[in-house]
């Protein structure tokens, strides 16, 4: 469950943040709204599109209270600089469908 959280998390932040420093931020962010305090950000080297996909099929089968939280920590991650862009949110809202979930609330966001 923790591979699968960090990579999920990983996911939405890869393609958008460039800086080491603020992709750790707001993988941090995300972690620690799901109450994971010691994940450790994995290099992007050791992720792929396959990993991820078997990640959320993993985070899928999880205790359905379980849930809502994770995918509002995947919402911090992604609005960690007060922004969402069309990736993120589809990225979100594809985390969502296969967890059989709604999309939490993203807010007023630029």
């Amino acid at each position: 469950l923790h591979l699968s959280i960090r990579r999920q998390r990983q996911m939405c932040i890869r393609d958008r943040v460039n800086n080491l420093d603020e992709k750790q931020r707001a993988f941090n962010r995300g972690a620690y709204a799901a109450g994971f305090y010691t994940l450790a950000l994995l290099e992007e080297q050791q992720f792929s599109i396959d990993s991820f996909v078997d990640a959320v099929n993993q985070l899928a089968n999880c205790y359905p209270l379980l849930k809502p939280k994770l995918l509002k920590a995947l919402r911090d991650c992604a609005t960690h600089d007060n922004a969402v862009n069309a990736e993120e949110l589809e990225i979100l809202s594809a985390v969502a469908a296969v967890m059989d979930s709604p999309v939490p609330l993203i807010g007023d966001l630029k």
